[in-house]
């Protein structure tokens, strides 16, 4: 029996995971539009409607790109919280997606650029984040607590690869 061939989404998800990562609004735009690829015309694209998840709402159109500059301006002030400790960093990490996905600037592919921006920001801590073992619905589970509930414990713990509490 032969594995299942990759597809090129997930081919351009392992390059980009490679890929010397811009923790900037500009860098993570460009983050989406390379992980959607040309076929898809909004990549890489700041929404202009409203987008909403189970009856919640996310970031309204006009608020994305200043809360996108708020929280990298935050993410450079920490220097991609490196100076932290283990649990501290995945800590903040989890803090940091689920901000980003309170905000959710794109009309599709948020969870992809979440979890490879996640990747991206442990490997240049020296970390190992676990969001390719992560399932639709995992994700899902710990970003509506993150969201709804400003709960981030679960998240956390996904991302190290930990269990949850």
């Amino acid at each position: 029996m032969q594995p299942p061939e990759k597809s090129s989404a997930d081919d351009r998800y392992t390059a980009l995971k490679m890929a010397e990562p811009s923790f900037t609004t500009d860098g993570f735009l460009a983050l989406h539009a390379a992980l959607l690829g040309a076929p898809h015309h909004t990549a890489g694209q700041i929404r202009g409607t409203a987008l909403s998840w189970d009856g919640h709402h996310f970031a309204h159109a006009p608020l994305i790109a200043p809360s996108l500059e708020q929280h990298f301006a935050i993410l450079a002030k920490t220097n991609t919280f490196q100076s932290l400790s283990r649990d501290d960093f995945f800590n903040a990490l989890a803090h940091h997606i689920c901000e980003l996905h309170a905000i959710s600037p794109f009309r599709i592919g948020n969870r992809s650029a979440l979890a490879l921006h996640a990747e991206q920001i442990a490997h240049a801590s020296g970390y190992n984040a676990q969001t390719c073992k992560l399932s639709k619905n995992a994700w899902d589970e710990v970003l509506m607590l993150g969201f709804i509930h400003k709960d981030y414990r679960a998240i956390a713990c996904l991302l190290k690869g930990a269990p949850i509490p």
